[in-house]
């Protein structure tokens, strides 16, 4: 392994070897916040070319840790490994990087999040440790921690700032599930006018338009948005989701159903713990309005029965058990009592699964037993709101 150069990019030190590979680095954060479907192509041609940059090791690291799916665990353990061994080269921030990614992927999450708000206080610019704590708040379901994170650093960034827009979508997001509506519709719709094709902000800006009631504004924001659809991953399927979810809230279940059939039900074959959160959920609600959705479970159920015994997250977890219930599977039990053993184990999400997951779980399979607070489960407002209607 080479020694790295350093070279500083909008004020910030990379160690690498080629002085283009930091702006090669900073266009992958953008494509990455506005759910660009080529990142993995992109991030995967500099680590070929620049295979000992710490930040890139780091940023593949946290992308395997965010999709969440138990069968890339070995890969990202040899990023970890691989990023430890990059420690002694690197800046101190980018040492921080490394303990980050160390803890997440070891479900040491507290101390995770702690390290990147310490970061970020030292290093406000820094969209990638931003968005990751972003993500962080998220799961823990706690909307007044992502905006207070966001606004931390505001008075840090200038408007010229190619990134600039995706904080402002983050901040409205941030404020939409602090309650604060008014002001996160503003911040979403300036993000938008910076970035038509930030997600993200749009899809911001619809969580304040469905919170509000305001369910046929919600539909027509969506559908003016679609064209900014392409080339982007599947979270442009939570979208479609949204637009269900005001149709429900409209009383217009054969609109949620068509959008089903044609936005949402093949999205499951690329086996997203995403992608499950939004078809069960869909076809659980669908449900409760006595809407009978036929073979529809089935192709849940068999992607469901593959992630018995997953450990990732509590949230993704709880919409798999709603599937093997739903679908009257014969492994639901099974799921059951693997999160019953999950909810014994250390780390972040075996203590959500012990004090919300396992209560809910029990609550779905049993009507009779309480449903507890599920905002520590994470996810946002909206998507929680399942929890109680299954209740």
């Amino acid at each position: 392994m080479s020694t790295p150069n350093r070279f500083s990019h909008r004020n910030i030190e990379f160690s690498c070897q080629n002085p283009d590979s930091p702006q090669a680095f900073e266009e992958i954060v953008t494509a990455y916040l506005r759910s660009g479907a080529d990142v993995p192509g992109l991030l995967t041609d500099l680590l070929n070319h620049e295979p000992d940059m710490t930040m890139a090791v780091c940023l593949q690291g946290y992308l395997l840790k965010l999709a969440a799916h138990p069968k890339l665990k070995p890969t990202l353990d040899e990023m970890v490994a691989r990023a430890q061994t990059l420690r002694d080269g690197c800046t101190e921030r980018e040492r921080d990087h490394i303990n980050v990614l160390t803890d997440w992927a070891h479900d040491r999450t507290e101390r995770a999040l702690a390290r990147l708000e310490a970061l970020l206080s030292e290093h406000p610019t820094d969209m990638l440790a931003l968005r990751i704590a972003h993500y962080m708040h998220f799961y823990n379901g706690i909307g007044r921690e992502m905006s207070a994170s966001t606004g931390r650093v505001l008075h840090a960034w200038s408007e010229e700032h190619p990134q600039y827009g995706y904080l402002l979508g983050m901040h409205a997001f941030g404020l939409e599930e602090s309650g604060q509506l008014r002001e996160a519709e503003s911040y979403g719709r300036d993000a938008l006018a910076m970035n038509p094709h930030d997600l993200w902000s749009i899809h911001a800006v619809d969580h304040v338009l469905y919170m509000d009631n305001r369910h046929d504004e919600g539909i027509s924001w969506l559908e003016e948005n679609r064209q900014h659809h392409a080339g982007t991953n599947n979270f442009r399927y939570h979208l479609d989701w949204h637009g269900a979810i005001h149709a429900l809230a409209l009383g217009n279940e054969a609109l949620a159903l068509d959008i089903y059939d044609a936005q949402l039900a093949d999205s499951i074959s690329d086996d997203f713990y995403l992608d499950m959160c939004n078809n069960a959920s869909l076809l659980a609600r669908l449900e409760s309005r006595d809407v009978n959705v036929g073979e529809r479970w089935q192709a849940l159920v068999e992607t469901a029965e593959t992630h018995i015994q997953d450990e990732e997250l509590v949230f993704a977890s709880l919409h798999y058990l709603l599937a093997l219930l739903r679908g009257k599977s014969a492994h639901a039990a099974d799921f059951v009592e693997h999160l019953e053993a999950w909810s014994q184990a250390e780390g972040h999400q075996a203590m959500v699964c012990r004090n919300v997951g396992l209560p809910i779980a029990r609550s779905m399979s049993d009507h009779a037993i309480s449903l507890p607070d599920t905002t520590p489960v994470g996810g946002s407002i909206a998507q929680r709101e399942l929890f109680t209607l299954l209740a």
